[in-house]
Parts: C-alpha cells; sequence; structure tokens
C-alpha cells in the first residue's frame, strides 16, 4: 500500500500531461452522445434513459467544481433508480466515477466542452457559459 502513495502521484501528473492546454480556454457548442460506451435503454425500451445521459453530457460539457462532478455523477444515478433500475444505475455511477475524471484523456471526461483546455475541478461562472445553454 505504501507503493500506492508514490505511483498515485506520478499517475496523475502523466495524465494531466496528456491534455493539450492552451492559453485560451473557449467552451464549444454543446453536444451530447447520449449515454457514451453505455447502452440508452434496456432491449425493451432502447432509449429509457437517454435523456437522463444528455442531462449528465451537459454537466461534464461545462465542468466545474469537484462537488459539482459528483453531485451530476449521483442525479444520474438516482435518475436511473427512478425508472426502477438500481443494478444499473449503480454501474453507469462506478463508471462515470472511474472514467469521468477531467484528467483522463476521453471525448466524455469532466470539462469535455473546452476546447484543448484542462480546466480540472475550476470552477465555471455564469460568463463562461454560453446564454443560449442554460
Amino acid at each position: 500500500m505504501r507503493h500506492l502513495s508514490v505511483i498515485i502521484p506520478i499517475l496523475i501528473s502523466l495524465l494531466m500531461a496528456s491534455c493539450q492546454c492552451t492559453q485560451d480556454p473557449e467552451l464549444s457548442a454543446f453536444k451530447s452522445d447520449g449515454c457514451s460506451c453505455f447502452p440508452e435503454g434496456p432491449p425493451g425500451d432502447p432509449d429509457l434513459w437517454e435523456e437522463d445521459c444528455r442531462n449528465h453530457d451537459y454537466a461534464y460539457w461545462k465542468g466545474g467544481t469537484r462537488e459539482e462532478r459528483k453531485q451530476a455523477d449521483l442525479i444520474f444515478r438516482n435518475d436511473l433508480r427512478d425508472k426502477d433500475k438500481p443494478v444499473t444505475a449503480q454501474l453507469a455511477y462506478a463508471g462515470v466515477r472511474v472514467f469521468g475524471s477531467p484528467w483522463l484523456p476521453f471525448p466524455w471526461r469532466w470539462d469535455f466542452g473546452w476546447n484543448d483546455y484542462c480546466r480540472g475541478y475550476e470552477k465555471v461562472s455564469e460568463g463562461d457559459i454560453p446564454a443560449v445553454y442554460q
């Protein structure tokens, strides 16, 4: 376990270095791919939680603080639970918690709307978000 205290900071540094940070952050137009790498619903109702995924994508698109990410993930999980899908809800929640970090080079990461800019868990002000998306 002592080795983790050395390995984890190194991994985080490498992941942060993989971001192509620019000096002028710019928020791209909102886009959603629905449920990234996850079905939009079960076989009998293939679009059951597609809207929940779009809402979750909106939160991830604009980014924000660590607490805002946690809240977005909990809302997503609870929305799936409300559709009587507790196992799916927990699997989806685990997936977004593990693979949604802003430091990972995935197109669905937290703050993905910021063009090649690593905001991490930087707070987003109202002025940062185009009015059409509020």
